[in-house]
């Protein structure tokens, strides 16, 4: 958050939100700042699966669709009319809008570069045990370990085994076998599957 007032100024903060599947909290209610200054807000949700009181309805909504409850989170900046001046209503200077969407939690395992392809797994992490996530796309950022700065993208949609494999790119299917090969893979989420990353590794 900015004051771009020169004078020092009070701004509230307000949280709306259409979903009662979800909490949303935020670091302060509201701040004052001097002209010119700003600060971060930090602004983090949860949803309510597992709540010993709301869990149960939330598993109502959350395995009665296909799709994964959305929360449509509206952030406000309301900044409040100076002490002793005119008028007695906070004035919206700023907003911002997140689509929040609980999911499945998941994991991408087996991670491999084999020369033509990314190969990998995506899998569903919960109580029954990891099962394949049959659905979605994963995107993986290759790079040459002593070129950080120049990385390569490919990706491949999961089959029904859970598994994708990711066409190389051509500057890194060159160096296959030469040079140190450093990837990441990210899992994008789709339906009730929730996004994920296997975290930078060596590859090949």
């Amino acid at each position: 958050m900015e004051n771009e007032l020169a004078r020092r100024a009070t701004y509230q903060i307000a949280v709306d939100q259409d979903s009662a599947a979800f909490r949303t909290y935020v670091s302060a209610a509201w701040t004052r700042l001097g002209g010119g200054a700003s600060r971060a807000l930090e602004v983090a949700y949860e949803s309510l699966a597992g709540d010993p009181l709301f869990g149960d309805d939330f598993d109502t909504v959350f395995h009665g669709s296909d799709r994964a409850p959305v929360n449509a989170l509206a952030l406000t900046s309301l900044l409040a009319p100076p002490e002793g001046g005119p008028g007695a209503t906070a004035k919206i200077v700023f907003g911002a809008n997140l689509n929040i969407r609980a999911g499945l939690r998941t994991a991408i395992r087996d991670v491999d570069l084999l020369g033509e392809v990314v190969r990998g797994a995506v899998i569903e992490v919960g109580d029954g045990g990891p099962q394949p996530v049959t659905f979605g796309r994963v995107n993986v950022v290759l790079w040459l370990a002593r070129r950080p700065e120049d990385t390569y993208l490919t990706g491949d949609a999961v089959d029904g085994a859970g598994t994708f494999n990711a066409l190389t790119p051509r500057e890194i299917r060159e160096a296959f076998g030469r040079e140190e090969i450093m990837g990441e893979a990210f899992y994008l989420g789709a339906g009730r599957w929730a996004p994920s990353r296997s975290g930078i590794r060596r590859l090949g």
